[in-house]
């Protein structure tokens, strides 16, 4: 159970057996802070997660490993590197 804050809205996935479930993000095992334009940018490629990462523009509490394995397990090339 991975979440999200989003220019402090909070949202969350739950992910098991190869299916993402939506949820409030109450209880996630990480939590990855970052702004609507930087989602955005991962999302449309124009940047990688993990240089947004570097370059403070996300920041993840929690299991950092988990979010790593949720996130690569979608098809979207911004959030696999």
């Amino acid at each position: 159970h991975v979440a999200f804050v989003i220019d402090g809205n909070r949202c969350g996935l739950h992910v098991r057996n190869g299916v993402a479930v939506p949820s409030n993000g109450a209880g996630a095992h990480a939590v990855a802070q970052l702004s609507r334009d930087t989602l955005v940018n991962v999302l449309s490629g124009r940047v990688a997660w993990s240089q947004a990462a570097r370059n403070g523009d996300i920041t993840v509490t929690g299991d950092s490993h988990g979010l790593d394995i949720v996130r690569k397990a979608f098809d979207v090339e911004g959030l696999r590197s």
